[in-house]
């Protein structure tokens, strides 16, 4: 049986919030309504979290009126369709397994914030529906991410910083295996092509400065090389990382699908190494 997807629909749950709350002035009572009728947000379930999702709320709340006809629309509406992305990725990496994955389908804040996990063996992804900016490689991007841990085995949010750029490395390239044709900066999942220059600028201080945590596997390094401002003060230095490794590897002759099969170890050693040869070429 080829991959499918099951989708999961909340808009018509956000929508029965929104009617309830359109005409409310207090953005205390717009709150728990929120709690109240949708209660999801592309955030940790923390009260931190939480305190986000708040602000989230009260900085948008304005704004969905332009876009509810993409949320009503919801799911019947929604390009492309994800079945035929996660065809698409399955064909990119090499998998013609069994597999299920489940596709929530969101309503956001307008972050455009997609995010995918894998836990007990159970795949997600989500994807927000009011906004629609280079759906089509965010899409893959996420479904590359279940697939690649369908294929290595690895699952959970915690690994070590080289599993983290192989993962990120593999997701980017296979989006533009997917969907060709854009700027590398649109597959880097970052919209701000100064960013890239910054770290174009930085390419060997970057490289440099992740080499000694590839081993490293903490929420704090993590985050420091995520959302953080990693070694040299920009954030997201393990994508750039990633995206450069995994080019190599492909320049190399190696395939999407090899790749996406390596267990943690080798993943360690060929990051490792990769980052050695880049440093040194």
């Amino acid at each position: 049986m080829p991959s499918t997807v099951k989708l999961l629909d909340l808009s018509p749950k956000w929508l029965r919030f929104y009617e309830l709350a359109k005409d409310e002035p207090d953005p205390e009572r717009r709150w728990q309504l929120w709690h109240e009728h949708y209660r999801f947000a592309a955030i940790p379930p923390t009260p931190a979290g939480l305190e986000r999702a708040r602000e989230m709320l009260d900085g948008s709340f304005d704004r969905y009126p332009t876009a509810l006809d993409a949320i009503a629309a919801g799911a019947p509406g929604f390009r492309p369709q994800p079945q035929a992305s996660l065809e698409a990725v399955c064909r990119a990496l090499n998998f013609d397994g069994d597999m299920t994955v489940e596709c929530v389908l969101y309503v956001g804040n307008f972050e455009g914030n997609a995010f995918a996990y894998t836990m007990n063996g159970v795949a997600r992804v989500h994807f927000p529906v009011e906004t629609h900016e280079q759906r089509d490689i965010t899409m893959a991007h996420e479904f590359a991410h279940v697939v690649h841990e369908r294929l290595c085995g690895a699952e959970g949010y915690v690994t070590p910083i080289a599993v983290l750029a192989m993962k990120e490395g593999i997701a980017m390239h296979t989006a533009k295996a997917v969907a060709p044709g854009e700027p590398d900066v649109m597959y880097i999942s970052h919209l701000e092509p100064a960013w890239m220059e910054r770290c174009q600028a930085k390419h060997r201080a970057i490289l440099e400065g992740i080499q000694p945590f590839l081993s490293e596997a903490s929420e704090a390094a993590m985050w420091r090389f995520t959302m953080g401002t990693g070694t040299t003060g920009e954030g997201r230095e393990v994508y750039y990382v990633g995206w450069h490794v995994v080019g190599h590897l492909l320049r190399q002759g190696r395939t999407l699908g090899e790749l996406a099969r390596l267990g943690e170890s080798e993943i360690l050693a060929t990051v490792q190494a990769t980052v050695g040869a880049l440093l040194r070429g």
